[in-house]
């Protein structure tokens, strides 16, 4: 199956399906990139929703020169969803500590759902969500 890149703002690139490949994450459908930066005070991401079918890849990638961290909020979630975001270790990334870095996140076989999640950094906490289901 072919990798399909959906744009968030942040550009894509060989090195996404490099990283991909590196991971052993061969067939996806789509890979969805959110773009982290911060700006005074503020942290942000865009976009800060995104609503994917399983399967779908989820990269979260620095756009500027600050250290970020995705947490996903597994405790808030029901069940089968927060199993499945600690299960596979998921739930928080390492400290993405240069422009470019990523956290990818496979939702291959992830229950149907919503799945927040935080970003920090040296601003504001900024909240999103993973919405895996139907895409409207």
């Amino acid at each position: 199956m072919a990798v399909t890149l959906v744009l968030g703002c942040s550009p894509v690139d060989q090195d996404v399906r490099e990283a991909l490949n590196a991971l052993g994450v061969e067939s996806v459908g789509q890979v969805y990139v959110v773009s982290l930066a911060g700006w005074g005070g503020e942290e942000s991401m865009v976009p800060d929703t995104i609503h994917v079918e399983p399967g779908a890849v989820v990269v979260f990638q620095v756009a500027d020169f600050r250290v970020h961290t995705v947490t996903f909020l597994a405790d808030s979630m029901p069940a089968p969803l927060g199993d499945f975001i600690r299960d596979a270790s998921r739930g928080r990334s390492p400290p993405l500590i240069e422009r470019g870095s990523r956290y990818i996140v496979p939702f291959a076989d992830a229950p149907p759902g919503t799945y927040p999640f935080e970003v920090q950094g040296f601003g504001r906490t900024a909240s999103g969500a993973i919405v895996v289901g139907t895409v409207p």
